[in-house]
């Protein structure tokens, strides 16, 4: 799986470069012509930009593959199904965190810009920095009560959301390109079912939280008259996290199947 994931990142490099090399072109030159309103603009684009490549990336990463010539080698590969898919998962979860950083490191950079330019004090800009974390940590620890495995349940969960969302992409091109590969307009085909997946999933996230109480869970943390209730947000939390784990493994089981038995290219 490794060789396969190297391999991912091999043809995705000059992407990835190209990428890097003309958001700085593009934040410097729109940060000297228009300066801080140019970067102000630059940044509110460039995020919008970003979740659109990144949404684009996840599904090219694997369509390619199924679609295009250039992807038969893949599959010819001693390599199980099951191997592919988690390599391409593996992938797109690492180039996702690599984009969303590089975003903040570019975030943090232009707002040091701007207050050496408003300031020109350099300590006075750590000192803003230091007050902004202390006010987070006023704001959700103290006042919503919250701790950092709260803090720590939210991230794993938005996480395996991802995960989720991409083998549901995954599942329904692999459906489509396995049961309905002679079917003409393919792209509409994998829509549909991505559709289809996703209303099967919302059902069952549904049948979950009345199962769990979730809707006397979510009043009860949202009362902001009492403290911020942590066993709750466990028990909500904990159960969406097993549950789309169990999810994510009835995915990848089912198109690792589909692409070692029926896959048709």
């Amino acid at each position: 799986m490794l060789k396969l994931i190297k391999y991912e990142f091999i043809k995705k490099s000059k992407l990835l470069l190209i990428l890097l090399v003309t958001a700085i072109i593009a934040n410097i030159g729109i940060g000297l012509a228009f300066k801080e309103e140019g970067i102000a603009l630059f940044l509110s684009l460039s995020s919008i930009a970003l979740v659109i490549l990144y949404l684009y990336e996840l599904i090219r990463t694997y369509s390619d593959d199924l679609n295009k010539k250039t992807g038969y080698m893949l599959f010819m590969t001693p390599n199980s199904g099951y191997k592919i898919i988690g390599s391409k998962l593996i992938f797109i979860i690492t180039e996702g965190l690599i984009l969303f950083l590089s975003y903040f490191i570019f975030l943090f950079l232009n707002l040091v810009v701007i207050a050496l330019r408003t300031t020109g004090d350099f300590s006075l800009i750590m000192k803003g920095i230091s007050e902004i974390i202390n006010g987070f940590n006023s704001v959700v620890i103290m006042q919503f009560g919250m701790n950092l495995g709260d803090i720590l349940l939210i991230v794993i969960m938005l996480l395996i959301s991802v995960i989720v969302f991409a083998l549901i992409v995954y599942s329904a091109m692999t459906i489509r390109k396995s049961i309905f590969s002679n079917t003409k307009f393919g792209g509409l085909i994998s829509f549909i079912i991505f559709i289809a997946l996703n209303f099967i999933y919302g059902k069952l996230m549904n049948f979950i939280g009345e199962a769990f109480q979730f809707d006397v869970l979510t009043k009860q943390i949202n009362d902001m008259t009492i403290t911020y209730p942590s066993s709750s947000m466990f028990r909500i939390f904990g159960v969406i996290i097993v549950f789309n784990i169990i999810v994510s493994a009835v995915l990848m089981l089912t198109s690792g199947y589909l692409i070692e038995k029926k896959i048709n290219l």
